[in-house]
């Protein structure tokens, strides 16, 4: 049968009962506290139920053909179309996300539960989104406060360069970030609920627990520096542990954090072989060789200005040039000179007078100025 077919007063009725139905379903569409939002698949906003304008302070009507960019900040605008994008092109609802939402023109967050399903066509196309949503429970916001927590200090502490790892009172790795996994040489998998004694050698994990008990047992922070062998290296590690009470437990943990000083102590250990070797050639030369600062103060003294003077090389360190060798306080004058000019300062066969009987000496002034630190050299040559 046609439609011109059914009598005038069938199609009344049906038209009756259908606007019955639709304003049924306006009731409830518009009557509860879900959020409703209706989008065509090109972003664009066609209805909003009551609930979900008043979430932004506006009119349903205000909302009709926007897009969603056109309403909310962009960053937000751009997530909730990418969620869109989703159920659109594969046709299949997400369901029970939790989403950040900030009403329009306002700085106010609020956490919604957010569902969307994919609207056809009558040909069974996707033409669209239907959204719908309400607002988290206390307790569905202090889970997803907890969870943003955890993400957010998962990636502070992946972000730090030092190995940080966090242990119970039973010494086992509770929590580590990613360089500390990667010095481990081990999947977080596999290091987490293990302690020391699963990695290292017994004679290593001792040390380790003996510093971490002491640790677990005061309110104290331990600076050490620890040995660490992998696969046949042995690195230099400067260590620091402090504990802390776990809110989750009531029992004492321990972080610590590590740096690598393995470079560090090579290199000190080469500065000290190297400064050894040149005190040696400076005390075996037969003239007096001595080191200033520009305000004076003696860096250097070797073995000659100690039999000269008297003065032994400890006592010598960090006094002024001139309460430890006298007769050359005059020099200054030719240190300075020497730092600006930064070319030496040479005055041949100076004379001086010690008990009755003059002498002669060369005195050399060599500038040295490095990284910053001036200061010089001065040789004196007995002639």
């Amino acid at each position: 049968m046609s439609l011109n077919e059914i009598p005038k007063s069938e199609l009344e009725g049906e038209l009756v009962r259908l606007r019955q139905q639709l304003a049924e379903y306006e009731t409830i569409f518009n009557a509860g506290t879900i959020y409703f939002w209706y989008k065509d698949a090109h972003n664009r906003i066609l209805r909003v139920n009551n609930a979900a304008a008043a979430l932004d302070g506006y009119a349903p009507a205000f909302f009709e053909g926007k897009r969603t960019e056109d309403i909310f900040p962009k960053e937000q605008a751009a997530a909730f179309y990418k969620d869109d994008l989703q159920v659109i092109n594969s046709g299949k609802p997400k369901l029970n996300n939790v989403e950040l939402h900030t009403p329009s023109g306002t700085n106010e967050t609020r956490w919604l539960k957010i569902s969307k399903v994919p609207t056809r066509d009558e040909n069974g196309q996707v033409n669209g989104v239907i959204a719908y949503g309400f607002d988290l429970s206390d307790e569905e916001k202090s889970e997803v406060e907890v969870e943003r927590s955890k993400i957010l200090l998962e990636s502070v502490i992946n972000g730090i360069y030092d190995p940080i790892f966090v242990k119970d009172e039973k010494h086992r790795f509770l929590l580590l970030n990613d360089t500390m996994c990667e010095m481990m040489k081990k999947p977080r998998s596999e290091l987490l609920g293990k302690s020391d004694y699963d990695f290292f050698s017994k004679e290593q994990a001792d040390i380790f627990w003996a510093h971490d008990d002491l640790i677990l047992g005061s309110n104290d922070v331990d600076i050490n520096e620890e040995e660490f062998t992998r696969e046949g290296q042995t690195h230099t590690l400067s260590t620091i542990k402090s504990s802390f009470i776990n809110p989750l437990t009531g029992k004492r943990n321990l972080v610590g954090s590590i740096r690598d000083i393995t470079a560090r102590k090579q290199a000190e250990t080469e500065l000290h072989q190297l400064r050894s070797y040149l005190a040696n050639i400076i005390d075996s030369m037969p003239s007096i060789m001595i080191g200033v600062d520009k305000e004076g103060t003696v860096t250097e003294w070797n073995l000659e200005a100690a039999r000269v003077t008297g003065v032994k090389n400890k006592d010598a360190i960090g006094q002024l040039l001139v309460q430890v060798f006298p007769r050359l306080a005059s020099d200054m004058r030719g240190v300075n000179k020497a730092i600006s000019t930064k070319r030496e300062v040479i005055e041949l066969k100076r004379s001086y007078q010690q008990d009755d009987t003059t002498y002669y000496e060369d005195v050399i002034i060599y500038p040295l100025i490095a990284k910053g630190l001036e200061g010089a050299v001065i040789r004196v040559d007995d002639v």
